[in-house]
C-alpha cells in the first residue's frame, strides 16, 4: 500500500514537471507570457535568451553620426552588398533607451540577415555597454511604416484625440484604450517589442505612448 502511494506521488510530480516544460517550450502569445511568468516564480528555468549577435559577424557596420560626452549616440547601420542605410538607431545609455528613427530592414535581403531586434540589442550591448535587462524604453520616431500608420491614425480617431494630444495605453487598459493597445502590439513595431523579449528577456510593455500626431508620429514603449 505504501509503495502504491509513493509511486502515485512520483507520477504526479513528473506530470507537473511535464506541464511546466510544455508551458515554456511552445510560445502561444499572451497566454504563454502569463504562464511563463507564473512558472518562473516557482521553478529556476535554464536561460532561454539567445546570444547577442555581433554586427561585424554578419557584414553589418554601425558608424556613429556624432559622439558627444554623456549624450545619446545615433548609429548609421549599413551592410556590405546593400546600397543605402538599413537603420538609424539612437542609443541613450543614461536613459537605457533605444530609439529607431529609420528602419528599412525589408530591403536587407542577403542571407543570413539579422532582425531589427538583433541589431537593436547588438548596439545596446556592444556599443552601449549595457545588458538586455537594462533596457527600459523603446521608441519608434516618425513612423512611416504603412500598417502602423493606419493603426496610429485609427487610435487617435477611436479615442477622439487631436494631433497635439498624447495617448497612453497599458496592458491593463479597458474598453477602447485596450483595443488601441492590442492593435499597436500587432503592428511590426509591436512585434519587434515582443521579439526582443522572446529572444533577449528584455521585458514586456508596461505602457505605450503615442505622441506627435496621427501622421509620422512617435510610438514609445516603456518596459519599466
Amino acid at each position: 500500500m505504501r509503495y502504491s502511494i509513493v509511486k502515485a506521488a512520483t507520477v504526479a510530480l513528473l506530470g507537473l514537471g511535464n506541464i511546466l516544460i510544455s508551458v515554456t517550450a511552445f510560445p502561444t502569445g499572451i497566454t504563454d507570457i502569463q504562464e511563463r511568468s507564473i512558472s518562473s516564480e516557482n521553478v529556476k528555468l535554464a536561460a532561454r535568451a539567445k546570444p547577442v549577435p555581433k554586427l561585424g559577424d554578419y557584414d553589418y557596420t554601425a558608424d556613429p553620426a556624432m559622439v558627444l560626452p554623456n549624450k545619446p549616440i545615433m548609429y548609421i547601420v549599413k551592410r556590405k552588398g546593400n546600397s543605402g542605410t538599413i537603420n538609424q538607431i539612437r542609443i541613450d545609455k543614461n536613459a537605457n533607451s533605444i530609439a529607431v528613427t529609420m528602419a528599412y530592414n525589408k530591403a536587407d535581403t542577403q542571407p543570413p540577415k539579422l532582425f531589427l531586434s538583433d541589431i537593436q540589442m547588438s548596439l545596446f550591448v556592444y556599443q552601449g555597454g549595457k545588458t538586455a535587462s537594462d533596457l527600459a524604453i523603446l521608441s519608434y520616431e516618425g513612423v512611416d511604416e504603412s500598417t502602423t500608420k493606419v493603426v496610429i491614425k485609427n487610435a487617435f480617431e477611436k479615442l477622439k484625440k487631436g494631433d497635439r494630444d498624447v495617448i497612453t495605453v497599458t496592458p491593463l487598459s479597458i474598453g477602447l484604450e485596450k483595443e488601441v493597445f492590442d492593435d499597436l502590439m500587432k503592428t511590426p513595431f509591436g512585434k519587434n517589442v515582443q521579439r526582443l523579449h522572446d529572444d533577449f528577456d528584455t521585458g514586456l510593455p508596461k505602457k505605450v505612448v503615442l505622441s506627435g500626431g496621427s501622421n509620422h508620429g512617435t510610438l514609445t514603449v516603456y518596459l519599466k
